[in-house]
């Protein structure tokens, strides 16, 4: 798990749908790549590609999947 703090916004409109604000704190949680977190990962990847279309949140790549913690 990692403690983020946002210190710049590259897009005020996706920032906004998603409530981050300059100086907001985000939380990342890593799950690895291999084995049991390659599974959550995987399971939870088909949830999160379905929020990422519903926000409207352009990717370069599924596993780089972001959403609002509420979603």
């Amino acid at each position: 798990m990692e403690l983020q703090v946002i210190g710049q916004i590259y897009d005020e409109n996706i920032a906004n749908r998603l409530g981050l604000y300059k100086d907001s704190v985000t939380i990342m949680i890593y799950t690895g790549s291999r084995g049991f977190g390659y599974q959550i990962c995987d399971g939870y990847l088909k949830i999160m590609v379905k929020a990422v279309n519903k926000y409207q949140i352009d990717i370069s790549d599924r596993q780089l999947a972001c959403v609002p913690i509420a979603s």
